[in-house]
């Protein structure tokens, strides 16, 4: 039997400047167990028994056959000598089960026997840490630790096996041993076209059987296609490279394309905001005069105008306040696409947020809203955009509040989030759009449609980002910290 025995981290396999190959380094950590000097019978039982139930002849008897496997977790382990001594097995023997794909599974009516070898030598220490290679490789291995117990025909008389594996020329001509042991209906057709090699694109094994010294070792020969191996090493290093060249070229053209498309998409964007933003104040003068002459109107016809004069100039005013704030939330969105350099300083959400409310008091007196701040934190940020965008989102809670409703505000150490009762559901899906307001039918002249634009704006510029959601009784708007 033999194992690998670890007592420390091995070495990274990129990083190996001791071995010329990674596996080398588990070849001078294997660890031999000498079943003849140990003579114990049970173990040459689990042997026996192991290759008695795991060899066949066809897919059939594999399918309907017994399930039989050991499990050592634990051994005992010599340093000096490399030697090592199961412990404790486990064998779990039952009815093979195969899935769809041709896999084992589970076994059906499985039992389990335990075996202990008590061995007292005081060369030997005891290890009960059994490990994968994955938890090795992964850095989750404690140590020491076992890695794996193997049967082996050669580690008790390693160089007389190759010896005599190295003088073995006879090739079995057995036809009826060809067809029992093949896999592939059409392997005598090939065959003729094939020599022995070792390899990989296997299509059948004969078995056959050698002694070395009294003792019958099984022999396996590995059936290739000869043309595809020749040069398979080149062959396999040429369709890596073309595999890569062929990688390299299509992200090539993939990113002209995409540098392509976004080119014209910011050009695009860039014309467009430069058009809102000429009409924003080109609209601003003829607007202030209308607003002008509409207060103008209202304080000369006010003991002399009917009702009904009155209301439409108040309706050509409140309409004028509308769309003055809304030019000047454009430019304010505009002012923050443009800022280039940011000015940091330690800013108390808190005291943003308090002051934000403070404005819109007697809106939530009248209203009968309740609201509740908690927590606070201090952040690095521009303090005039993250105000900028803390006061749209505090404007927004407010505005869409239902009568008697709660807003709430928690402030942790990476997150800022903002609640508040609504009537109904909102689709927030494109909420954070310019001008997509939640009031679909856009009669809302207390909303310009660009709050939570600004705000994200903002957020964004101090590497934040916001979310909103919504169902049938809270909006909420959350921002990662």
């Amino acid at each position: 039997m033999y194992a690998t025995v670890l007592f420390q981290k091995p070495p990274d396999a990129d990083n190996s400047d001791d071995f010329e190959h990674y596996s080398d380094y588990y070849d001078l950590h294997r660890y031999t167990c000498d079943m003849d000097k140990l003579g114990n019978e049970e173990l040459f039982k689990i042997r026996e028994d192991f290759y008695k139930y795991n060899s066949w002849d066809s897919y059939a008897e594999y399918e309907t056959g017994t399930s039989y496997r050991y499990e050592v977790n634990s051994i005992y382990v010599n340093p000096n000598d490399q030697t090592f001594v199961p412990h404790e097995i486990e064998v779990i023997k039952g009815k093979r089960v195969v899935d769809e794909d041709g896999n084992e599974i589970e076994p059906k009516d499985a039992v389990t026997e335990k075996i202990v070898i008590d061995f007292d030598d005081s060369n030997y220490q005891l290890i009960n840490n059994k490990v994968l290679q994955s938890e090795i490789d992964n850095g989750e291995a404690v140590y020491p630790a076992f890695n794996g117990v193997y049967f082996s025909p050669w580690h008790n008389n390693y160089k007389e096996f190759v010896d005599a594996l190295r003088d073995y020329q006879t090739i079995p001509n057995d036809r009826d041993k060809y067809e029992r042991k093949a896999k592939y209906e059409d392997f005598l057709a090939l065959k003729e076209d094939m020599e022995i090699k070792n390899g990989a694109f296997n299509l059948g094994k004969i078995e056959d059987t050698i002694k070395v010294n009294d003792q019958e070792f099984d022999y396996v020969t590995y059936y290739t296609f000869e043309p595809i191996l020749k040069n398979q090493k080149y062959v396999f290093i040429r369709c890596l490279i073309d595999y890569f060249l062929l990688l390299t070229i299509i992200s090539l053209i993939y990113s002209v394309v995409k540098s392509f498309l976004n080119k014209a998409s910011h050009a695009m964007e860039d014309y467009q905001r430069t058009l809102t933003n000429k009409l924003a104040n080109d609209l601003k003068t003829p607007l202030a005069a209308i607003g002008d002459y509409a207060e103008n109107l209202i304080e000369q016809r006010k003991d002399s105008a009917d009702e009904k004069e009155l209301r439409y100039l108040g309706s050509i005013k409140e309409n004028v306040a509308y769309t003055d704030s809304m030019i000047k939330k454009t430019l304010k969105l505009a002012e923050i696409d443009k800022m280039q350099k940011l000015v940091i300083s330690k800013v108390s959400l808190r005291d943003i947020t308090e002051n934000a409310f403070g404005k819109y008091r007697l809106q939530l007196e009248e209203r009968n809203i309740t609201l509740s701040i908690n927590g606070d934190t201090t952040v690095e940020a521009e303090e005039a955009t993250i105000t900028d965008a803390i006061e749209n989102l505090v404007s927004n809670a407010v505005k869409y509040t239902r009568k008697d409703g709660c807003i709430t505000v928690n402030i942790q150490d990476r997150e800022y989030r903002i609640t508040n009762d609504v009537t109904q559901k909102i689709d927030t899906s494109e909420l954070k759009k310019p001008f997509v307001k939640g009031d679909s039918s856009r009669h809302d002249k207390n909303s310009s449609g660009l709050g939570l634009s600004i705000a994200e704006s903002a957020l964004n510029r101090n590497g934040y980002r916001l979310t909103i959601s919504c169902d049938d009784s809270q909006f909420t708007a959350v921002v990662k910290l």
